[in-house]
């Protein structure tokens, strides 16, 4: 037996509840078994049901915008899985394994097609793709008409039914709230997002060459997100103005899925209704992150940590389960997880790490996994491994990190909730570790190896640039919910006959955490609204294609600016130049960066006099139009009358002018 194996066995040797944490594909007891429908409604009320949610998709799709987007990105999640799972079964019992492993399949492709193509300078052909899929759906429908016996019913207490249901109605509600004022995405993360999905939805590629927009060549930037995205707007017949609208509210849908897929793992981990609604409850209402990327745009990371836990499953997975070829399944999520987020990819490794301490030396299939996985993504690579830079430096590029950008952030540690939630994690952890529940020792040490990662300086080690303690803290809610999870389970099962309490400290939780939770998106950080938004679409039916546009900047971080309107947005949205480009500008040629740099510091120091705009423009003669607003130093109001410039458009605060020349 291996030392892994010895392990096990001693650890939970005496474990008395079943709420200790069963491996993947065991075998669970009659009563906690999930019965398929088809062995409670007859067949023909399936039936039934299929039509309705085809023609439910069917009414959508006519909709149009988001909504059609929305059957897009389902029919992405369901139908390759769907197919794969016919022609390769994914063998293990656990239903949830296979719904949250089969949903990376199709991402997982589209990520694969998208590099593949931008190593070899070709095109994914998106619609011929799409027509693909549209006939592999329509050929699906027509083989579920005809089976109808691949869905299922959980059989969960009474209380638990109402706990999950409130839980679950209470995290979309709030996520549509959140987003009701909002006009575009808020913050810095999105105009570069904005500006990255656009290139690969017009080169069908993944985006490491951003001309003709910017002099960037090799951006290094994880393309798995902005991929996927551009996938979905040709099969949804997207535009690029329709781009904030997706990132706004497909990142909302997003954010549930992150929730979901928290859940998700705490059902394969610790099988148990109580457990299922609290890992949703802490990550969807009661802690702020995920429910703060909004506020920052983070939607990388955000598709990264839906992965994450899908990627934790599957490779446990891989440690434990020796079913035929099903490691050609798990290594899904973590292919598409390695070219979406590099930091949550750490996460990964650290998790592979940890799975090598607990279970032993990973077995043969183990490793056939690992060198597929890097086979297929091996042009990502070999790319980033090319452009890497030694040492600490400016450049994004740079592997070593410093204390600046990889401090620890005190504030954002115990930022809201995580005042308490963070010691009854610890109070969890250490009833878990008390209990011998191998998956609670097993969370506490990733958490440990995160935290070194994170700070290598407690080993005499360098920072990591990519792995901040930033991104470590944003994640800290999955191991939160997960924890704290274990320790409702196990209360849920400990009183047994008197269940509903726990039930009804979880609907009151949610009641709780409602409202606080609507509102998560900062004032400061809302820089689009409605006379930028129709500025835009004016810039862009009116202005030449070769216009270059002054705009408004301001100080951001590391010493690079960031825009103070909407009329940052002009570059990805429209196409016209800007002054003041996305901050990805920082992967350029190290001259041109520096005069980026030097002409946003400029603008970002101005002291908002007529003198000092004019001068500006005089001295840069590439610049054509100016885009003013109260918001920057380049206002309508100073502006005004001024011989060097013509008024060409005003909205709101926002007015429109060319240069006089």
């Amino acid at each position: 037996m291996r030392s892994g194996g010895r392990f096990i066995v001693l650890y939970e040797r005496s474990i008395r509840y079943p709420i200790t944490g069963n491996l993947v594909g065991e075998v669970l007891p009659t009563s906690m078994r999930i019965p398929a429908v088809s062995d409670i409604f007859p067949q023909h009320n399936q039936r039934h049901l299929l039509l309705v949610v085809a023609i439910f998709a069917g009414l959508l799709w006519t909709v149009g915008g988001m909504a059609r987007w929305g059957v897009s990105f389902v029919l992405l999640l369901v139908v390759p899985a769907w197919w794969l799972q016919h022609l390769l079964p994914l063998q293990t019992p656990s239903r949830m394994v296979r719904w949250m492993v089969g949903a990376t399949v199709g991402p997982s492709l589209v990520v694969l097609l998208y590099i593949w193509a931008a190593a070899t300078q070709l095109r994914v052909p998106a619609e011929l793709l799409v027509w693909v899929l549209w006939g592999a759906s329509a050929l699906m429908l027509w083989r579920m008409w005809q089976q109808c016996t691949d869905t299922l019913h959980p059989r969960v207490s009474w209380w638990g039914s109402v706990a999950i249901v409130l839980v679950a109605s209470s995290v979309a509600w709030t996520r549509i709230m959140q987003v009701a004022t909002l006009i575009f995405p808020p913050w810095v993360d999105a105009v570069h997002h904005a500006l990255l999905i656009r290139v690969a939805f017009e080169q069908g590629r993944a985006p490491w060459d951003l001309t003709p927009y910017l002099p960037v060549t090799r951006l290094t930037f994880h393309s798995g997100y902005h991929s996927i995205m551009a996938f979905l707007m040709h099969m949804s017949g997207m535009t690029v103005t329709d781009i904030p609208s997706m990132l706004l509210y497909g990142g909302q849908i997003l954010n549930v899925l992150a929730i979901l897929s928290v859940a998700g793992m705490a059902w394969v981990w610790w099988r148990n209704w109580a457990a299922f609604a609290t890992a949703m409850l802490v990550a969807g209402l009661i802690s702020i992150m995920p429910a703060f990327y909004l506020s920052w745009s983070r939607y990388t990371l955000l598709i990264g940590m839906v992965l994450l836990p899908v990627a934790l499953v599957a490779l446990e997975a891989l440690w434990r389960d020796t079913r035929g070829r099903d490691w050609l399944w798990y290594i899904m999520p973590i292919i598409a997880l390695s070219v979406t987020h590099m930091a949550v990819f750490g996460m990964v490794l650290a998790w592979a790490l940890v799975c090598m301490i607990v279970y032993g030396l990973p077995r043969r299939h183990t490793w056939y996994a690992a060198g597929v996985a890097l086979l297929v993504t091996l042009p990502w690579w070999l790319f980033v491994l090319a452009q890497t830079r030694g040492g600490a430096g400016a450049s994004a590029m740079h592997v070593v990190g410093n204390a600046t950008q990889n401090a620890f952030s005190d504030g954002l540690f115990w930022a809201r909730n995580n005042r308490w939630l963070v010691p009854v994690f610890v109070c969890a952890a250490a009833w878990g570790v008390r209990w011998r529940v191998t998956r609670m020792a097993s969370l506490v040490l990733w958490v440990i190896v995160v935290a070194l990662l994170a700070n290598p300086w407690l080993l005499q080690l360098p920072y990591i640039s990519f792995f901040t303690n930033e991104t470590v803290t944003t994640a800290m809610y999955v191991p939160l919910a997960l924890g704290i999870a274990w320790l409702a389970g196990w209360m849920a099962q400990r009183l047994r006959g008197q269940a509903w309490v726990v039930a009804l400290v979880i609907i009151g939780l949610t009641l709780a955490n409602v409202e606080s939770i609507q509102h998560v998106v900062r004032d400061d950080t809302i820089l689009v609204t409605h006379a930028d938004r129709d500025a835009l679409t004016w810039i862009n039916a009116t202005l030449p294609r070769d216009a270059v546009i002054a705009t408004n900047s301001t100080g951001w971080m590391w010493r690079v600016d960031r825009g103070s309107d909407g009329g940052w947005w002009a570059l990805p949205l429209t196409g016209r130049m800007v002054t003041t480009p996305p901050v990805l500008y920082t992967y350029g040629d190290d001259a041109w960066v520096a005069q980026v740099s030097a002409t946003t510091h400029e603008t970002s120091t101005m002291d908002g006099s007529a003198a000092q705009v004019v001068a500006f423009v005089q001295n840069h003669p590439e610049v054509t139009h100016i885009y003013a607003s109260e918001r920057g130093v380049m206002k309508p109001s100073v502006l005004q009358g001024q011989a060097a410039v013509q008024a060409l458009y005003t909205s709101g605060d926002v007015t429109i002018y060319a240069v006089v020349r």
